[in-house]
């Protein structure tokens, strides 16, 4: 048990070493990020706490270091996010987040928080004429920017009104 034990610690050590990946640790950020998502402030730090004291925490982040983090390296994709076709970035302001989701299709989501609670998602794609619309979960039109012949922009609303126009 013993030779099992130490020759599981040389090669994870082995592993991180040969890779010098500092990786992205994106399985521990997802956890992360679902933590702040479960109810209120004190919710959420009584999840926390749980999560290490059961080291749900340790064992992500482990795994991340070891074998997520090793893949990013050596393939150039995380296998967490790898098969979902899009990158993340993460915009904030306060108490204000925002989430943005870019997809390979040139479609994007915008999930919105406040505070850590979802205020809104918002999904943007370009339609056949090259127009960006925005849409909401239901997939109702909000609002449509249209770029004109002379290379002003218009904004328009769900029933095809002009809200702005540069």
């Amino acid at each position: 048990m013993k030779k099992m034990i130490s020759m599981f610690l040389v090669l994870s050590l082995l592993a991180i070493s040969l890779t010098g990946c500092y990786g992205s640790f994106q399985l521990t950020r997802n956890l992360w990020k679902w933590n702040g998502t479960v109810g209120e402030k004190w919710t959420n730090e009584l999840v926390f706490l749980v999560l290490n004291i059961v080291p749900v925490y340790a064992v992500a982040t482990l795994v991340d270091g070891i074998v997520i983090n090793s893949v990013e390296f050596w393939t150039g994709k995380n296998p967490v996010t790898a098969d979902k076709g899009r990158t993340i970035k993460v915009v904030s302001a306060r108490d204000q987040q925002a989430v943005l989701a870019f997809y390979k299709d040139n479609r994007m989501k915008m999930d919105l928080f406040r505070g850590n609670q979802p205020v809104q998602t918002l999904y943007f794609e370009k339609d056949s004429a090259g127009n960006a619309i925005a849409k909401d979960k239901s997939g109702a039109v909000l609002m449509t920017a249209k770029t004109l012949n002379d290379g002003s922009m218009v904004l328009l609303d769900s029933a095809n009104r002009e809200i702005a126009h540069k």
